[in-house]
């Protein structure tokens, strides 16, 4: 089932075509039926396919809206794609140390999770040791310093893509605020934002491991731009 995006007078309307196979099947997720609280490795791993999915239709429902010309509202899908890969780090934690027998502190994930400003600080630190190839002259290092120094600005740039606010008497509207360069930037980020987690998930999700020992062409798939 593909997804079509249609625009009259500026309204976005998606339809559904019965013919012809999905870009890339949603991964099939068990219901997660317990508290956060005591969510198995299992549950936690259907919590992470699930999170990569809903981001990487972030990435593509911001394309689509682009395409079109709504600028602030691509920004801002672009935006959640990159903020909502911030949270695989997080689960992959939680995993990790219930594999290895110890206490995952759950009031912690669950505020970590819902933490604008650490989503991003997460997927800032994700990138820098998935998606930035090692430099000898430390440029890397200086990327990363510089990026987790904007987080703030970066949070605060999503509010002006979403709120129309008055500050010192002037009106400020976010479609005119934000462009068409700000919304081809945050696409490109949320593209190698996507890239960077196949990686990651390619070393380290049992379901796409399994899958490619197996030869299936399901599942987890390296994003196409």
């Amino acid at each position: 089932m593909t997804h079509r995006c249609n625009v009259t007078s500026r309204r976005v309307r998606f339809s559904r075509r019965e013919s012809g196979p999905a870009t890339r099947p949603l991964i099939n997720t068990t219901v997660v039926r317990t508290k956060m609280n005591s969510l198995t490795i299992e549950e936690l791993h259907d919590l992470r396919n699930a999170i990569f999915d809903n981001a990487e239709s972030f990435y593509k429902e911001a394309k689509c809206l682009h395409a079109n010309g709504f600028f602030a509202r691509s920004f801002l899908a672009a935006y959640f794609t990159v903020e909502e890969l911030g949270k695989l780090p997080m689960v992959v934690g939680a995993i990790a140390k219930l594999v290895k027998g110890e206490v995952v502190d759950w009031d912690k994930l669950r505020r970590r999770l819902t933490s604008h400003m650490g989503k991003i600080e997460s997927e800032i630190t994700h990138h820098y040791v998935f998606g930035i190839d090692p430099c000898p002259f430390n440029t890397d290092v200086e990327w990363y310093e510089a990026k987790l120094k904007e987080v703030k600005a970066i949070y605060q740039m999503k509010n002006e893509a979403t709120y129309v606010d008055v500050v010192n008497g002037q009106v400020l509207n976010p479609l005119v605020r934000i462009t068409k360069e700000h919304s081809e930037r945050a696409i490109s980020e949320a593209f190698d934002a996507l890239k960077a987690h196949w990686t990651s998930e390619s070393l380290s999700n049992p379901k796409l491991i399994s899958e490619k020992v197996a030869g299936s062409n399901g599942g987890l798939r390296e994003p196409q731009l």
